[in-house]
Order: structure tokens, then C-alpha cells, then sequence
């Protein structure tokens, strides 16, 4: 694969058992918004490969991927790759692995270490763009470039993730107008800690979770989503399935004799 390649469905895959079973799990408004915005994200590590993965099967289907590093068997502990993957490009191997969650997600690779002249042409056409990087300096080129050089594109940082603290520390706030940041703000691997994948995974739950919650917010897709879950109340369909009082006292009772 070269820079830039933009990587497509893989044939063989497509199907009852592959990205359409998971998209009959959200309506159809949230799944138009989310399966028609582009996102991407700069480091492929234990924050940008996890979140990739979760967009992906949250239904996100047009990535932007960038990272110039290669899997090695340290990654495997806490980054989305499997053994397999050790000596592969990391968008490389990210991209085998999002396809085979969705077969159709539409994925543009980027195998490249971003600066302040090609970060911007990357992501153009992003909606927004997740920073996922460890470097404190990689963070803030790729942050000031991309606000810099558009008024609308929206980024999503992560600021401390490390050490083995309590996860409810780790928050998702706005920074600035278009800068949301997620993490504990504090904790960071020069602590002596390291990173754990519990944590890092939570953090990683945030950006994913900010980046769904962002796209679902725009100006008019509240309104079709609201309207979409009042269709499927006036047509009784069942979103969630709710377990009557008694069968709870039941399940309760039942798992109390079995300790």
C-alpha cells in the first residue's frame, strides 16, 4: 500500500455476517449521520487504534488514518493489534482489522509522520479529527495546525491516561470552542506507572464517545433522531428491552443460592 491510499471493502467479506449486522442495531437517522461524516485520527497506538475500532463498530464507516510506525510484539499488550499484525505498517494492519468489523467502511491510510505542512491536506474533509499521540509536542503541532487552518473542523485530545488511578478520574471536557479534550489531565508514564490497558481503554471509551456524541449533535440531526425514536415508539418497535420487577427478585434470588 503507498501514502494516501484509499483502502475498500474486502469482497469475500461482505454479507448477512458482516457491517450491515451491525448497523440493524442503531435506527436509521443514527446510522445516516454517523455512516456519511469523515473522521480522522493521528497515531495509531493504544488511544487511536482502540477508538478507531469502537467508531467503527458505533458505525462510523470513513476514516482517515496516520501513523508512520510499524507493529512490534510490545504493542500487543494494550493496541488493537494481535499477534499477526508484529512487522505490518500500523495503518496497515488497523485497516485489516476494521474490515473485518465492517467489510464497507471506507478507510485512507496515511503510512507518514505528520508535521505542520502535511497535516492539514490529510485530514481535509474531516468532520473531526481525534489527536491520539504520546509525544506532548506532536500534540500540540497537530492541534494548533488543524484549528489554524479551518474554521470548522473540530479536534478531540487526550491529556493523561497512565498509572493504575481510579478510572472515574479520566473526564471529557471542551477546552476550547473546537478543542475536547478526555483524560485525568494529570497522570503520565515519567510516574513510574506505565500504562495499563484498563485505563487506556477507558480513555480511549471517552474519545470514542465524544467524537459519536459531537457528530450526533449537529445542527438538525438532534431533530431527525428524535423524531426517528418517536416513529419507532408510535410503531411499538422495541429499543431496549425491559425485564419485569419480578424476574429482577428472581435472577436476584437465584444467584444468591448459587454462592
Amino acid at each position: 500500500m503507498s501514502e494516501g491510499q484509499a483502502v475498500g471493502a474486502c469482497p469475500e467479506a461482505r454479507g448477512e455476517d458482516g457491517g450491515r449486522v451491525l448497523r440493524r442495531r442503531r435506527t436509521m437517522s443514527i446510522q445516516s449521520i454517523l455512516g456519511n461524516v469523515r473522521v480522522g485520527i493521528a497515531g495509531l497506538g493504544g488511544m487511536g487504534s482502540n477508538v478507531a475500532v469502537m467508531l467503527v463498530r458505533s458505525g462510523v464507516r470513513d476514516l482517515v488514518l496516520a501513523d508512520f510506525d510499524a507493529v512490534d510484539r510490545s504493542n500487543i499488550a494494550r493496541q488493537a493489534y494481535l499477534p499477526r499484525h508484529i512487522g505490518m505498517p500500523k495503518v496497515e494492519a488497523l485497516s485489516e482489522i476494521l474490515r473485518e468489523i465492517d467489510p464497507d467502511v471506507r478507510l485512507d491510510i496515511h503510512d507518514t509522520r505528520l508535521d505542520p505542512d502535511n497535516a492539514f491536506p490529510v485530514f481535509r474533509g474531516c468532520t473531526i479529527v481525534c489527536e491520539a499521540f504520546d509525544d506532548p509536542e506532536q500534540k500540540s503541532m497537530l492541534t494548533e495546525t488543524i484549528l489554524s487552518s479551518s474554521d470548522d473542523v473540530v479536534m478531540v485530545g487526550c491529556s493523561g491516561m497512565a498509572g493504575y488511578g481510579d478510572p472515574n478520574e479520566i473526564i471529557s471536557y471542551r477546552a476550547l470552542s473546537r478543542f475536547y479534550v478526555c483524560g485525568d489531565g494529570m497522570s503520565d508514564v515519567s510516574d513510574g506507572e506505565g500504562l495499563n490497558v484498563a485505563r487506556v481503554s477507558v480513555c480511549a471509551g471517552h474519545m470514542a464517545s465524544t467524537v459519536i456524541r459531537l457528530l450526533l449533535e449537529r445542527d438538525g440531526d438532534r431533530q431527525r433522531i428524535a423524531s426517528d425514536r418517536l416513529r419507532m415508539k408510535q410503531e411499538d418497535t422495541p429499543m431496549f428491552i425491559k425485564v419485569p420487577p419480578e424476574l429482577v427478585g428472581s435472577m436476584i434470588k437465584k444467584g444468591q443460592q448459587n454462592d
